[in-house]
């Protein structure tokens, strides 16, 4: 905690305050620490605008800053604090206190970053990608999947039914089976299925997903990304339809035909 005497200017800082910081020797902390010298130069305008504005307007002040400590890092800090005000509205006093909240801002950066970066491989992905949260029901169809199929991101419904609306009705029965089946016996789940388009269109899509289970063994979560083989089946029709001439044009020749 710290305490500030805004008519005398003392300040106080309590022995866990220098702590925080680094510093173990008290008179090495009063000769070292400076509060606006040792806020971080990005964060020293807001948090002194939110302590002007507590003192002149009685705004709540809560705010999370970074300070030098005594190794010369900057570690993150909330500071809650409450001033005191005489008879004339003019502030006397102002304390409060420091929390290191260092860890937890790191968690949450490295969180984003880690979701800015599967974000950025999805959205340049030439594969959809659907994630969903069994535990909180909450379905995810990106929308590079969405284009796959003709739609706007707003036009198609992030939840699972929207998605098995739009397979064709032949192969829902046989993928929610293959699901079930990965579900309990945990094997690879890789299929062939096909989706409409929104013109109408029948679409062959690939599709691979993993489940994540719980220490109980539940599934949490079940994600995957769609790969479109249309090329690859029109080929393959193609190819079928060549051989079955070949086949035809052999049986119906009038001369025997010999391959040694």
């Amino acid at each position: 905690v710290w305490d500030w005497d805004l008519l005398s200017g003392h300040r106080y800082y309590s022995p866990r305050f220098r702590e925080l910081l680094g510093y173990h020797d008290e008179k090495a902390f009063r000769l070292a620490y400076s509060h606006d010298d040792a806020l971080h130069p990005d964060d020293l305008d807001r948090v002194l605008s939110a302590q002007e504005s507590h003192l002149e307007q009685h705004r709540p002040f809560d705010e999370e800053f970074r300070l030098r400590c005594a190794s010369g890092e900057f570690r993150w800090f909330r500071g809650r604090a409450q001033a005191a005000w005489d008879t004339a509205a003019k502030p006397r006093r102002f304390a409060g206190s420091i929390t290191d909240i260092h860890e937890h801002r790191m968690a949450v950066q490295t969180l984003r970053e880690s979701e800015a970066r599967f974000h950025h491989i999805v959205d340049g992905s030439t594969d959809g990608v659907w994630d969903w949260d069994l535990e909180h029901e909450r379905y995810h169809i990106s929308a590079r999947m969405k284009a796959m199929l003709g739609y706007a991101d707003d036009e198609l419904p992030n939840d699972r039914a929207s998605f098995f609306a739009v397979m064709e009705p032949d192969d829902r029965t046989r993928v929610k089976s293959e699901i079930a089946r990965h579900f309990v016996e945990r094997q690879p789940f890789d299929t062939e299925l096909r989706l409409r388009h929104k013109d109408g269109r029948l679409l062959w899509f690939q599709v691979r997903g993993q489940a994540v289970w719980s220490d109980r063994g539940d599934v949490v979560r079940f994600s995957g990304a769609c790969t479109d083989i249309m090329a690859h089946k029109q080929s393959e029709e193609r190819i079928r339809q060549l051989l079955n001439e070949k086949q035809a044009l052999l049986d119906n020749l009038l001369v025997g035909v010999a391959l040694v």
